[in-house]
């Protein structure tokens, strides 16, 4: 798609397709109107993933089916995942990680970068979701199993939605979510999800699983792809954060500083066993430190490689603000952030390369927050515009 986009640089563009006509997005206030447009629905993608890659039953897709299910699944999902929720459950992943940082003495050799940052991250998140019983911490080969799903995932998705022989067209993948959905269904099983450290995130979709008698087999797949969904973005986002960050001293010596505001700390004389003690408050991030936030977000501009999927469910029009136009139903609406975080129309020149007070210097000419700061051309995760 970039490649026929910058071949055709056109506001959208209709590719003919065996399943249909596929609408292209490459502008900023277009992919903007697709998101505002409610006869455009993810809905019908989801349900494709949970009835390929998780391979259910007809039984249990008559149960996603159900409007009362579904309509209750999709609120306690997007409940949990905003507001106090969030941040209930970003403190705690923090928490995990500064409890994993202090283990870490002055002789510490790290072999591989990248699996240390990413079992790390991935425990953390998933502790904050799963709690004290977590089955990826109860056996970490469930990190690297996870990985080789959420790899055959990215690169196979559309032969694997098909639900046909995953096995031989994803084997690695394929026995890796075989591996975690057998953990999870233990966890379910065990109902070591009603938990006190489980949020209701966890607890409520299974309670409402099984008030419709669907199998814990069944939810353990679901599980997965929900898993998929909240943590395979944000791990290689803060990894390249990580990486681009710890590359410029400049930057760093001004996140140190930065930081700072949101620190508090105790001397050696004072602290635990004469220890110097830090205490992060992260509910003031997003306020106090906005290079940070402008970094996190360059970041994801620069990695994100997702794309904007919708359904067209009835004939509607989008418009950029001076021409409309029409989409018919059945048709697929599809805007790779790609095309949109990478162009010089937009970015200018220096488009590709990180910039980390990018946001920051373009938020404060309009006079806000970084955090709260939606800028032309940029899709958060989701779409939405707080990806923190």
């Amino acid at each position: 798609m970039n490649l026929i986009s910058a071949k055709h640089p056109n506001p959208i563009l209709t590719l003919p397709m065996l399943s249909g006509k596929v609408y292209v997005v490459n502008d900023p206030e277009l992919a903007q109107a697709a998101l505002r447009n409610r006869s455009l629905s993810f809905d019908p993608f989801l349900r494709d993933l949970v009835k390929g890659m998780a391979n259910t039953s007809a039984e249990t897709m008559k149960i996603w089916d159900d409007p009362a299910f579904y309509g209750r699944w999709v609120k306690i999902l997007y409940g949990g995942m905003a507001g106090q929720s969030l941040l209930g459950l970003n403190i705690s992943a923090v928490g995990k990680v500064a409890a994993k940082m202090n283990e870490i003495g002055g002789d510490v050799v790290v072999e591989d970068l990248y699996r240390w940052n990413r079992e790390m991250f991935t425990l953390a998140s998933t502790d904050s979701l799963y709690g004290s019983m977590n089955p990826m911490r109860a056996d970490k080969r469930l990190v690297e199993a996870r990985a080789d799903f959420n790899r055959d995932y990215e690169g196979d998705v559309h032969k694997l939605m098909v639900g046909i022989f995953p096995s031989l067209i994803a084997p690695r993948g394929h026995q890796g979510q075989k591996q975690v959905e057998r953990a999870f269904q233990s966890f379910f099983d065990s109902n070591l999800h009603e938990g006190a450290d489980v949020p209701s995130l966890v607890k409520e979709r299974r309670k409402l699983s099984k008030s419709f008698n669907m199998p814990s087999s069944a939810a353990a797949a679901i599980e997965l792809l929900f898993l998929h969904g909240a943590i395979s973005n944000t791990f290689p986002t803060y990894y390249w954060f990580f990486t681009r960050i710890f590359n410029q001293p400049a930057l760093v010596a001004r996140l140190r500083e930065e930081v700072q505001g949101v620190i508090d700390e105790t001397d050696c004389a004072t602290g635990a066993n004469g220890k110097r003690v830090a205490t992060l408050h992260i509910e003031k991030i997003e306020e106090k430190c906005q290079l940070l936030m402008s970094c996190f977000r360059e970041t994801h501009r620069l990695y994100a490689s997702g794309i904007l999927a919708r359904k067209v469910m009835a004939d509607t029009t989008i418009s950029d603000g001076k021409t409309s136009y029409v989409l018919k139903k059945d048709c697929q609406v599809q805007g790779p952030q790609t095309i949109l975080h990478l162009s010089p129309h937009i970015w200018g020149d220096d488009a590709v390369e990180f910039v980390g007070d990018r946001f920051l210097k373009m938020a404060e000419k309009k006079g806000e927050a970084v955090a709260n700061f939606a800028p032309r051309g940029f899709l958060g995760f989701g779409g939405g515009k707080h990806i923190w």
